[in-house]
């Protein structure tokens, strides 16, 4: 059988923008994942740490792990401007989303969400909703683009891989919502003669 990858890269999928009604969604998303490393920060550098622990879908109720949460934290940015991009099967499933917000510095966007559903990780769809909201904010004239990572290695390593680096200048109001995810920055500069939705090196998740 093909590698998972090479079946979901042939598979139909169909990235386009989603607005505040769409968020309902994300509840076709399945979060959950084993993690056996996870990261801290020290003096600037990151510091692994072994763990056997399991990141738990989202579900009904209340919570930070809610559904209704999820929805309010992303109608949220929306209100504030952010673009929400989502990746769909061809029977219109929910298998990524991206959120980004312009400005929250001077310059920086903030990348505010990114998932990809289980199943569909390391076949390049969490690269393209990066690379194609990476895209939207360059014509804005943003410089610099920040996120609060998630400390799990999965998601550390792939910021890692698509150019973030730990940061000594954190956005105050960030850490305190989330004091444990690994707060990052990553410079922009637009590539000559890139076009959104144009072929691209992409760092699979």
């Amino acid at each position: 059988l093909p590698p998972l990858a090479a079946i979901i890269t042939s598979m139909e999928l169909e990235y386009r923008d989603m607005a505040v009604a769409d968020l309902t969604q994300l509840c076709e998303i399945d979060r959950s994942e084993h993690i056996t490393t996870s990261y801290a920060t020290a003096e600037g550098e990151l510091v692994p740490r072994a763990v056997d622990g399991h990141h738990p879908g989202w579900h009904e109720g209340t919570g930070g792990l809610s559904f209704d949460h999820q929805i309010e934290f992303c109608r949220g940015h929306m209100e504030m401007g952010a673009r929400a991009l989502g990746c769909f099967t061809a029977d219109g499933r929910l298998v990524g989303f991206g959120l980004m917000t312009p400005d929250v510095e001077p310059g920086v966007a903030q990348l505010a969400f990114l998932q990809v559903s289980r199943g569909f990780r390391r076949a390049g769809i969490g690269a393209e909703l990066l690379d194609r909201l990476t895209h939207w904010v360059l014509e804005l004239g943003a410089t610099e683009m920040y996120v609060s990572a998630a400390p799990a290695a999965p998601a550390v390593s792939f910021y890692r891989r698509a150019g973030f680096s730990p940061t000594d200048r954190p956005i105050a109001h960030l850490v305190a919502l989330e004091p444990e995810d690994i707060q990052m920055r990553r410079p922009l500069q637009r590539p000559p003669g890139r076009v959104e939705g144009a072929p691209a090196k992409r760092t699979a998740i």
